[in-house]
Order: structure tokens, then sequence, then C-alpha cells
């Protein structure tokens, strides 16, 4: 009986041992996943800081970047377009044009004052008639506004205008001066 106690308790005594080895081993592990865990919670407030840090940026961006595109509108010469004209000769003793055109703000911002011309190009590219257009205006962006006119007739070519298809011609408006209500101004020479 003896042979078989002493290996039973040998036995109980190895496995005790190695139990608490192994309890050891265990919570040494467990200790080390809790550490991981927190890193990977730390560093998941970090990504999700990251992450707002980059909206905020891109919102920044996009902002500037709508900035920058109304700051390259304002500089253009060519966002003040003529939609619809009419124009009707009058062979008087002085002989004129009465001019109707229908200008079309495109720029961001509204326009308080206009300074500038209506050409009337033939299909060549040749200005038939070129008219001034200067006044006060409260156009805001999108809005077009009707200018009624008189020109006289000054030159030979002017009355070619008169002949001409209305379909061959291209008419424009070239800006010499716009004033905005958010007080910027725009020169074109």
């Amino acid at each position: 009986m003896k042979k078989i106690i002493f290996p039973l308790i040998t036995g109980v005594l190895l496995f005790g041992s190695q139990n608490s080895d192994i309890d050891k081993k265990l919570n040494l592990i467990l200790n080390k996943m809790n550490q991981m865990e927190k890193q990977l919670n730390m560093k998941d407030k970090e990504i999700q800081k990251l992450q707002q840090q980059l909206q905020k940026q891109q919102k920044e961006i996009k902002e500037q970047k709508t900035d920058t595109k109304k700051e390259f509108a304002i500089k253009s010469c060519k966002n003040l377009k003529v939609v619809s004209f009419n124009y009707e000769y009058h062979a008087d003793v002085l002989p004129y044009y009465t001019i109707t055109a229908t200008l079309k703000n495109v720029y961001p911002y509204t326009i308080t004052y206009i300074n500038g011309n209506i050409f009337f190009d033939d299909k060549d590219g040749t200005t038939l008639l070129k008219q001034f257009v200067k006044r006060d205006v409260n156009l805001k962006p999108g809005q077009s506004i009707t200018v009624h006119l008189q020109h006289m007739i000054s030159a030979d070519i002017e009355k070619d205008l008169k002949d001409e298809k209305r379909s061959d011609l291209n008419v424009y408006f070239s800006v010499t001066e716009l004033k905005f209500a958010n007080k910027k101004q725009l020169e074109c020479f």
C-alpha cells in the first residue's frame, strides 16, 4: 500500500505545484492582455481624435476652396454675361439704334455698380458697334437686369449692324469697372 500511496502523494504534490505555476502563468497572461486592452483603448481614443482633427481640416479646406473659387471668379472680367439682346435701327436725320440687353450676374457677389461696354461683333470678329454702359445696380448672383440704351451712329461700320443676322452676332459685355456689395472692386483694362 505504501507503494501506491507514495506515488499518489507525489503525483498530487507535483500536480499542485504545477497548478500554482499554471495559475501564475495564467495571471501573467491575463495581466498582459489587460495591459494590451488598455493600450488598444488608448490607441482607439487617439484614432478618434485624429479623425475629428481630419474632419475639421477637411471642412476648413472645403471652405478655403470655396473662398478661393470666389476670389478667382471675382478677378475674372467676363462674369457679367449678355443673355439676350435686341436692337432697332432708326434712319432719322441722325440715325441711331435703340438697344435692349439683358445682363446676368455670374459673379458670386452682389454687384452694385457697372461700368463697361456691350460689343456687337460679326461672325468674323469685327466689332460693328460698341455701347457704353454705366449705372448703379443691385444685381444679386444669378440675377439679370435689362438695360435700355440709345446709340447714335458715328461710323459707317455701325450701320452694317442693321443688315446682320442676329444669329451671326457675338454680343458680349466687357467690364471696365464693377463694384460689389461686400466693398470689393474689379477693374479691367
